[in-house]
């Protein structure tokens, strides 16, 4: 008589800017696993890698991913997951207009992307080298995701050993964003299939996987009843989802939907861009394309500059930051010397905060009469 196969799940979340994967088996403990090695990034672990590609114009050299694809190198891409979703809706980052493209043709890409992230500096990067390799930006997603699946193989066949594949039902969860349409999850799934993830994969909302795991872990220490009503707040890379629930029982967990989801295109990533704009504005554009032109690597070195102070702000009690602005003459008024910008981070975060403010006013009928909030950042 045949063993009966183990039950293996695989979270997989693919984000804007990074993506993760965790993995359990229905047997024992039901451990939860999380893989936090990665390759170019061997010393120190992370629960995530870039989502981040970079492709090669020799043949005879591979293409790169996730820590080990160079921000700067030309043909080095990311942010690609925000070009997937392209039906508009309230709001998504694209228009309607399709009517360059051409569904016969290998650069049948949809460009129509708001003018605020067209002018992000990754976003032009993007959809040109898009367009010099002759990529779509699902055959990136592709591409990465078969990368990010055999390395997630690779390194469950270390921790099960040789032919777990037959010892195991594998089976994959893939989030994705609140405000997706329902063509673009079924365009992920295609992109998946293309991708060689196992035909037994399910789509799940980002906020409710997210809700899932809120509840599991509260109900443990008591923290919640049957009568609670949850609203889940996954701020991402790219998007900012919510939804809300009611808890409808506990054992076994139930939830049901109270509002359904939705969500914003503010998580980080448009931190990253307003950052751009203002060095951009101070500087003056002539000036900040011809830094870059000059030497590419200065956009990554300054954006090093960047991510240290976004993660820092709030638990350092410094008031100014030094971003790296090499090429840029001095400049008493504008705190600029000797190649660096005297950053002053609380202004330009607080005008953030502002502004956040305004995109999320859509979300109060989310938060009307409900008492419990759970804030998650991704």
């Amino acid at each position: 008589m045949a063993q009966k196969k183990v039950a293996l799940i695989v979270g997989i979340d693919f984000g804007t800017t990074f993506s993760g994967v965790a993995w359990a088996r229905n047997v024992g403990e039901k451990d939860i696993h999380v893989i936090n090695q990665w390759p170019g990034r061997s010393s120190t672990t992370s629960s995530k890698v870039p989502t981040r590609i970079q492709y090669s114009e020799d043949s005879s050299k591979s293409t790169k991913w996730g820590y080990e694809a160079e921000p700067s190198h030309q043909n080095t891409l990311q942010w690609f997951k925000l070009h997937l979703d392209t039906q508009p809706k309230e709001h998504s980052i694209y228009t309607a207009d399709r009517s360059h493209t051409d569904s016969d043709s290998s650069q049948d890409v949809d460009f129509s992307i708001v003018d605020e992230y067209r002018e992000s500096i990754e976003a032009q990067k993007c959809e040109n080298t898009a367009r010099r390799l002759k990529k779509t930006f699902e055959a990136m997603t592709v591409d990465y995701l078969s990368f990010l699946w055999n390395y997630t193989m690779n390194q469950l066949k270390r921790m099960l050993g040789d032919g777990f594949e037959g010892r195991h039902a594998i089976s994959v969860v893939l989030t994705v964003p609140a405000i997706w349409s329902d063509e673009g999850k079924e365009n992920m799934k295609e992109i998946s299939r293309k991708a060689r993830l196992p035909m037994d994969l399910e789509i799940v909302m980002e906020p409710e996987a997210a809700a899932l795991q809120m509840t599991r872990t509260r109900k443990s220490g008591g923290d919640l009843n049957d009568i609670d009503n949850l609203i889940i707040c996954d701020a991402g890379g790219g998007t900012v989802d919510l939804i809300s629930y009611k808890i409808k029982n506990l054992e076994p967990l139930r939830l049901e939907e109270v509002v359904p989801g939705d969500g914003a295109l503010c998580g980080a990533s448009k931190l990253d861009i307003l950052f751009q704009s203002h060095i951009r504005t101070m500087v003056g554009t002539k000036k900040y394309n011809e830094i870059l032109s000059e030497d590419p690597r200065k956009l990554p070195r300054m954006l090093q500059d960047w991510e240290l102070i976004k993660t820092s702000f709030g638990q350092d009690s410094a008031d100014e930051f030094l971003v790296d602005l090499k090429g840029v003459p001095d400049d008493e008024d504008l705190n600029i010397e000797d190649d660096g910008l005297q950053f002053a981070a609380e202004p330009f975060f607080s005008g953030w905060n502002y502004s956040k403010a305004q995109e999320i006013r859509p979300f109060k009928r989310q938060i009307d009469e409900r008492f419990f909030i759970a804030v998650f950042k991704a």
